[in-house]
């Protein structure tokens, strides 16, 4: 015997069904550029696919690969992408907190590609294969993608990434000499990352730590609101709420007009 309204069994299924589906769009969606960009056939496999001169690269740049990922995948938190969400203040949507340049504020493109901050590092680590894909004449999107390794118009870097090596096949002595692009960007990358957390928590209005706002092995993660502040009251009040819970069941009250349980 099946037991439940039959109505409710229904809502259920369609509830579960329509949930399945924007869960699917949204998947699309991340997934969608990632494809479009031809960032796929340039993924990287484990050590063991590198020549051993790689794959020693590949683990003193953990940081930095990891975080060309992240703008690969669009998951870099940067000023502007946090001025979004209400991490620091809105003036930063359209202004870089480093060099102070007006405009789109600090995107990905402008943090690879324009920041006059960073021009020194750029100029050491990638400044070659900037003027490479400035031969191509793209526009500064298409850049940043060949940049990351993508594929813009059929354009496309060379040597971008170490080749796949099977089990048993011999290393190519000309590889060991060669500047690959994924390295040079993730040395660029990693050469500026600590600096630019630094900035990105001095303009934090949280109250957090400068580096605590990156999360801890450089994870792009923001951190709850610090008490005090009006745009973290949501976290607070269930907080403290958990804290008194024990006063609670002893039989204790809770005050109404506690200050801390303010409005959000």
């Amino acid at each position: 015997m099946r037991h439940g309204v039959p109505g409710r069994r229904a809502h259920k299924v369609v509830m579960r069904e329509l949930w399945s589906n924007v869960e699917n769009k949204a998947k699309y969606v991340a997934a969608a550029p990632y494809f479009e960009c031809g960032y796929a056939q340039t993924s990287w496999a484990g050590c063991k696919a590198f020549p051993a001169a790689s794959r020693g690269e590949q683990v003193l740049l953990g940081r930095g690969l990891s975080t060309v990922q992240k703008c690969r995948l669009r998951a870099l938190w940067t000023a502007e992408r946090r001025a979004k969400h209400r991490l620091i203040d809105n003036e930063y949507r359209t202004r870089c907190p480093r060099c102070n340049q007006e405009g789109e504020g600090e995107t990905m493109e402008h943090l690879l590609l324009d920041c006059s901050a960073w021009d020194e590092d750029r100029s050491k680590y990638i400044g070659c294969l900037i003027e490479q894909i400035g031969l191509f004449g793209l526009p500064r999107s298409g850049r940043c993608t060949l940049l990351l390794g993508g594929e813009y118009m059929g354009h496309r870097l060379d040597n971008w990434i170490p080749p796949r090596r099977k089990r048993g096949q011999p290393i190519d002595p000309d590889s060991q000499n060669l500047q690959w692009g994924i390295f040079q960007v993730a040395r660029y990358l990693e050469s500026i990352d600590r600096r630019h957390r630094l900035i990105l928590g001095s303009v934090d209005r949280r109250g957090c730590s400068p580096l605590q706002s990156q999360g801890r092995n450089g994870r792009a993660c923001p951190v709850l609101g610090a008490a005090g502040q009006s745009d973290s009251c949501w976290w607070r009040r269930g907080f403290l709420v958990k804290l008194k819970m024990p006063t609670l069941l002893r039989g204790g009250e809770l005050p109404l007009g506690d200050p801390s349980l303010g409005e959000s």
